[in-house]
């Protein structure tokens, strides 16, 4: 990441025990899904997935330096005719910087 002429006016954090910003920052994820057929026209799915960053932020940011997202979800998947499906989904994201959600959805 670059880091400017004046990267203390920039970034939320300063510099490390070296005296100098990381400009650096790293971002993993995972993703995990389970899908079980309950009739020959519907499947049960469950899904857990997540993101991770770490490092330095902008000073006008609400993330932390360590912030995290964890998103589950439950749902239904069922067959109405060929390829076609109805998928019917809730969801909690589970936010390490903001208030956490519940969300349902209805797809084709």
């Amino acid at each position: 990441m670059a880091l400017g002429a004046d990267p203390a006016a920039r970034f939320k954090y300063g510099p490390g025990k070296d005296g100098k910003f990381d400009p650096y920052f790293l971002k993993q994820g995972f993703y995990a899904e389970l899908e079980v057929p309950l009739t020959d026209r519907i499947d049960a799915v469950g899904r857990w997935d997540g993101l991770r960053r770490q490092g330095n932020v902008l000073r006008t940011s609400e993330l932390r330096s360590d912030s995290a997202l964890l998103r589950y979800t439950a749902g239904v998947s069922v067959r109405v005719r060929g390829a076609t499906r109805i998928k019917l989904s809730g969801e909690y994201y589970d936010f390490s910087d903001f208030d956490d959600r519940r969300v349902a959805d209805v797809r084709c």
